[in-house]
């Protein structure tokens, strides 16, 4: 298994340099089916991840900022 370390970070930050999108991931995960999806992502400055819902009670995301910073915004469905 990958450690979230520099070197990941790094080989992250160079893959997303080379995206369209500006990010990048890699799965901790094995399958796309499996009941919890883990993964590290790199972003740069001026990607954008769109707002998403997830109706299922047994679907959420966590974000944990580990190196740099983001903005976030929070929608209340009520």
């Amino acid at each position: 298994m990958k450690k979230l370390d520099d070197v990941l970070f790094q080989a992250l930050i160079e893959k997303a340099e080379q995206s369209d999108r500006k990010r990048s991931h890699h799965c901790f995960h094995t399958e796309h089916s499996d009941p919890v999806q883990r993964m590290c992502i790199g972003l740069k400055k001026g990607t954008y991840v769109r707002p998403h819902f997830h109706s299922q009670t047994n679907k959420w995301e966590m974000l944990l900022v580990l190196k740099g910073r983001l903005a976030l915004v929070i929608f209340d469905q009520t």
